[in-house]
């Protein structure tokens, strides 16, 4: 009974906070409306992206928010350094790298010096946006400290596509299963190297019989079918490499960033 009061209680206390945001933002809303003063809509706009802010609810909204700010209206340099800001650091937590990109970018014109903070931000966004800009900003970053160097591999998780994928085919095209064991499959390419393998003897044996239309028809039709299947499954192991791989490489990014991230927090303004 006690547990359900409780409960009961936070809920009703989650509720209400709710409602008083939803009525703050409503009448924040309701006086952009009725302001024709671009400078007083715009300062109203940044209010309700703050109220959004602080409430950690309604990321879409706030990307939403965002858009609708001219920041050539913010009159304050403080003030507008603290929206660009935090404008990059929330399209990029929302995934939006092309609006993040633009925002850290106008940040950083308006430094005199460039921060270590910032230029981690910018790197983290160009990673899912322009690999030779991030290569670019890894490069300072490593500069100023090396255990940056152990990002070298994240903007490439994005991009990362294993070698010589026609390579494999031809292997197993030559020699059914060579490309499928050289890509970690050994079991699947001793096995399609054994049925192929079996093929041939069938044929041969049929061909000593004198039974020259059974192998024709056996090596047309079930012998293509073992060949061709073996090319598939090469293809199918290549993905499946490559995608072990890459799961890799976006495992290790994941332990670093979090090791840089507690030496060098990002937060928000």
């Amino acid at each position: 009974m006690r547990l359900i009061i409780i409960i009961n209680f936070f809920v009703f206390l989650n509720v209400g906070i709710y409602a008083q945001l939803a009525a703050k933002l409503t009448q924040i809303e309701y006086d952009i409306y009725n302001n024709k003063i671009a400078i007083d809509r715009n300062n109203l706009i940044l209010q309700k992206i703050k109220l959004l802010c602080n409430s950690d609810l309604l990321i879409p909204s706030l990307m939403q928010e965002l858009e609708r700010v001219d920041v050539n209206l913010i009159a304050d340099s403080i003030q507008r350094n603290y929206f660009l800001w935090n404008a990059a650091l929330i399209s990029h937590l929302h995934g939006s790298a092309i609006s993040a990109a633009s925002y850290i970018e106008q940040f950083d014109e308006l430094q005199v010096n460039k921060t270590i903070s910032s230029s981690f931000l910018q790197y983290l966004i160009y990673t899912e946006l322009d690999t030779a800009k991030a290569s670019h900003t890894l490069q300072q970053l490593v500069i100023y400290d090396t255990v940056f160097s152990h990002l070298k591999y994240l903007h490439c998780e994005y991009s990362y596509i294993k070698k010589h994928h026609h390579l494999f085919i031809l292997y197993s095209a030559i020699l059914p299963g060579l490309g499928t064991a050289l890509n970690g499959d050994l079991l699947g390419g001793i096995t399609s190297t054994a049925i192929f393998a079996t093929s041939i003897y069938g044929v041969v044996q049929l061909l000593k019989l004198y039974m020259y239309i059974n192998a024709i028809a056996w090596a047309a039709g079930n012998g293509l079918r073992f060949y061709f299947g073996n090319l598939k499954l090469t293809d199918k192991a290549f993905l499946q490499s490559q995608n072990k791989h890459k799961s890799t490489i976006v495992k290790n990014n994941e332990l670093w960033l979090e090791k840089i991230l507690n030496k060098y927090p990002i937060n928000p303004m």
